[in-house]
């Protein structure tokens, strides 16, 4: 399978954006592997976490981290919210990998914009000849 690695952060400024915090809702991905039919995958969050992105970092509490997998409460974590996304087997090594998240301004249970599509450009999939 494959276990491509996703990072999320916020750009521009607080007054450019038009809000301070954005929560991930829902991300859809699509994969295609050389030879196969293209595979659509959507869900809630991305892997359990609906992580709330602010300036520097992500905010961990129990809106974003509702199975409390990160053991902390109300805290913020500094740098990207990154995580890898997993997906089965194929037949061919290569292929591509993206798709859009959802996300919201403010939290989803207290929103304070519309909601917006951030597009995860459509990267490469492969491994690469040589291992170091």
């Amino acid at each position: 399978g494959r276990s491509p690695s996703i990072a999320l952060r916020l750009v521009g400024t607080k007054e450019e954006r038009g809000f301070e915090t954005c929560q991930l809702t829902t991300r859809t991905w699509n994969i295609e592997f050389e030879g196969e039919r293209p595979d659509t995958i959507h869900g809630d969050g991305v892997i359990g976490l609906f992580p709330i992105l602010r300036d520097g970092g992500w905010i961990c509490d129990q809106d974003s981290d509702p199975h409390g997998q990160y053991n902390e409460e109300n805290t913020t974590i500094e740098g990207e919210f990154r995580y890898q996304s997993c997906s089965q087997a194929a037949a061919s090594m290569k292929g591509h990998f993206g798709g859009t998240v959802k996300m919201v301004p403010g939290r989803s249970r207290k929103p304070s914009g519309q909601p917006f599509d951030a597009t995860v450009a459509p990267f490469r999939l492969a491994i690469p000849e040589y291992l170091f």
